[in-house]
């Protein structure tokens, strides 16, 4: 976790900056005078001219640089608007699916600090179908014993360096998933094998009662409450939960961090 504090005079305030994870930035306090609108959509926080953040652009958090895509606010527990998470990247369906075929656990692959996302495909190779797994890079010696234990990971192929600030580590499909791999691309989730259900659920410590589990075994609580919602009937043999779709699902070139407009920072 890095913060940084920026003094903006003209608006009296101090804007802090905390990268709470590899997707996630908060920022604090809270300014209604700063949000900018589109559409009904808020697209960036401008600080009397002093700090600006915009979505599609790049912060940089001390020596960090993170592009973000979306910003909504921040409430604390008693519902207040106290500031505004920045988001880098939402968690995709690869990264709930996929990525649990790699084994392990989740704190084996830092997903709570530097892990971002995973992808099954990339933009400037998308035939070669494999799982790309997305962090954050900081020089450390974490980061360094990290790196050599992925290294050594079975299916690891190879270590792609997307960017001054981003790693991608290529790994191959096991064999004895292919079956189940190919059937959750499709979205076709309740079908993959029951061994292929323990190991998502495990992965994620997804309890039986978890949206999760009532995706991979159709649950009929979830379709009648789908229904309900949508208005419509399902069939008993559908899958309750949206495909995955190539725009969530493949990495692209737009996600590379570029020069920070904010060089004084």
């Amino acid at each position: 976790m890095i913060s940084q504090q920026i003094n903006c005079e003209k608006s009296g305030r101090v804007v802090t900056v905390t990268s709470s994870s590899a997707r996630r930035v908060k920022l604090t306090p809270a300014f209604k005078g700063a949000e900018v609108y589109k559409d009904g959509v808020l697209i960036g926080l401008n600080f009397d001219d002093e700090y600006i953040v915009n979505v599609g652009e790049t912060l940089p958090i001390k020596r960090q640089r993170y592009k973000v895509k979306e910003i909504t606010k921040m409430s604390s527990t008693e519902s207040k608007h106290i500031g505004y998470n920045l988001i880098i990247a939402r968690l995709n369906k690869s990264s709930m699916f996929l990525f649990p075929l790699l084994n392990y656990s989740r704190s084996y692959y830092r997903w709570n600090t530097d892990f971002i996302n995973c992808f099954y495909k990339t933009e400037d190779n998308k035939e070669d179908v494999a799982l790309y797994l997305w962090y954050k890079y900081n020089a450390s010696i974490e980061m360094e014993e990290f790196e050599s234990k992925i290294k050594k990971h079975p299916q690891y192929v190879e270590t792609i360096d997307v960017d001054q600030y981003h790693v991608l580590y290529k790994f191959a499909v096991p064999v004895k998933y292919w079956e189940d791999f190919n059937l959750l691309t499709k979205g076709k989730y309740s079908y993959v094998s029951e061994v292929v259900k323990e190991r998502i659920l495990d992965f994620h410590s997804a309890g039986k009662d978890s949206p999760l589990s009532k995706i991979l075994n159709r649950d009929s609580s979830r379709r009648e409450k789908m229904e309900r919602e949508l208005g419509i009937v399902i069939p008993k043999t559908a899958d309750l939960h949206d495909p995955m779709y190539e725009k969530d699902e493949c990495y692209f070139n737009e996600n590379k961090v570029a020069q920070s407009r904010l060089k004084g920072f």
